[in-house]
């Protein structure tokens, strides 16, 4: 699981991952919600859980981490935009 992949969830949702960051043995994903393999304004920050020999995501509910999350992508989407 990566950025740039398209993951569907179990309601059916799709979403592209956009950015990734780790936070503590954690990794974390920033994803926007594709309706007819488009980009929507629909945004989910998705915790990723390895179980069973699988990888899962879940979505991201504390406000606090959220908040930490949103941050850190902010912080790098402006470093990878500086560098192109």
């Amino acid at each position: 699981m990566g950025v740039d992949e398209i993951i569907t969830l179990d309601d059916g949702k799709e979403y592209i991952l956009l950015l990734d960051c780790i936070d503590g043995n954690d990794k974390y994903f920033l994803g926007v919600e594709a309706i007819n393999n488009e980009p929507s304004d629909h945004y989910e920050v998705f915790k990723q859980v390895f179980e069973n020999g699988e990888y899962y995501v879940e979505e991201v509910e504390d406000y606090e981490l959220l908040d930490k999350l949103l941050n850190d992508f902010e912080d790098k989407f402006d470093d990878e935009s500086a560098e192109d």
